[in-house]
């Protein structure tokens, strides 16, 4: 496993923080695990949804001429 080296710091409510801490004890992990865990399940998503996607789209690049002032893609 790769030594994990960069911190993290998130501020939580005192609330958050407790609500977090029984999540994680929930799942039988630390908070830190646990954070590392819901990241890791997003990638997951997120990869999940690009593959769906990209049969939607292709590999293209996305259409970088899109401004928000015509809400459209422009033709470059």
């Amino acid at each position: 496993m790769e030594k994990l080296i960069t911190p993290v710091t998130v501020k939580f409510s005192p609330e958050g923080a407790a609500e977090l801490s029984l999540l994680a004890q929930a799942d039988g992990m630390e908070v830190s695990e646990f954070v590392r865990h819901l990241v890791e399940l997003k990638k997951l998503a997120e990869r999940e949804r690009w593959k769906v996607m990209s049969q939607v789209f292709g590999n293209e690049e996305p259409n970088s001429t899109f401004t928000r002032d015509n809400k459209v893609g422009r033709e470059p």
